[in-house]
Parts: C-alpha cells; structure tokens; sequence
C-alpha cells in the first residue's frame, strides 16, 4: 500500500498533537505556516529549519544533519513550543554513536503519520521528532 502524502500544515498539526518539532529543509513553505500560526494565536511543537546554504547536499548531508541534530536534541529547552531553531552545524560528525537518539524517532514520526520518506533533495518530505 503507497505512503499517505499529507500537506505541510496537516503533519505540523499531527506533530504538534504528538509533542513533536518538524525538521525540514523547506523553509520557504514553513515560514508562513509559522506566521498564520502567530497569527491566529495558534502553536505548534516547534520547528527546526535545515538550510541549504549551512548544509548543501552532497555525500556528507545525511551525517551533517543528523550530528547537529544529535547536538541540538542534547541542548535542554533549546525547542520551545511555537519556536523556529535554524539548525546549526556540528562542530565535527563525532563517532558511531552520533544519530543513536534521533534515527528511531525519525522512523517512529515517519511511520506515525503516514509520510513517505523521500530523499532531502525530492519534494518537500520532512521528518519529526518529540
């Protein structure tokens, strides 16, 4: 059965229902949720935003990310609720250990709401952790 693909403001709403910040690399299409949001006095769980320019994609990103997304979730109180985090990058990519607290959460919010699971360079897919 094909993934369920859900509109960006339907999985920030599921994230949000389930505690979860939404990392994405779609900046452009999460700012102005973020503002109608504001807006309409609405929160949400949080988001973290993947640049392009702090990580391009090459044969590194996958790790890069992953090492600053490891150094952010190891930050207490660094994703409040209603916050946008630009993620930044890692001093180094560490050792084998690093990814070891977020990779079962990238799976269990992938499979929690259906969302196809495509490449950072694809169509807009992004991930969510609590």
């Amino acid at each position: 059965m094909p993934a369920r693909l859900l509109p960006d403001e339907d999985v920030l709403v599921g994230a949000t229902e389930s505690g979860r910040a939404r990392v994405t690399a779609h900046n452009k299409d999460f700012m102005p949720i973020d503002a109608r949001c504001r807006v309409s006095s609405r929160s949400h769980a949080g988001l973290v935003m993947v640049s392009s320019k702090t990580f391009p994609q090459s044969r590194g990103y996958v790790i890069a990310v992953t090492s600053a997304l490891d150094a952010l979730l190891a930050a207490d109180g660094c994703i409040q609720p209603g916050g946008v985090v630009f993620l930044a990058r890692s001093p180094g990519t560490g050792s084998g250990a690093v990814g070891q607290r977020i990779v079962p959460y990238l799976l269990q919010g992938v499979r929690a709401f259906g969302v196809e699971a495509r490449a950072a360079q694809g169509a807009g897919a992004s991930t969510i952790f609590p």
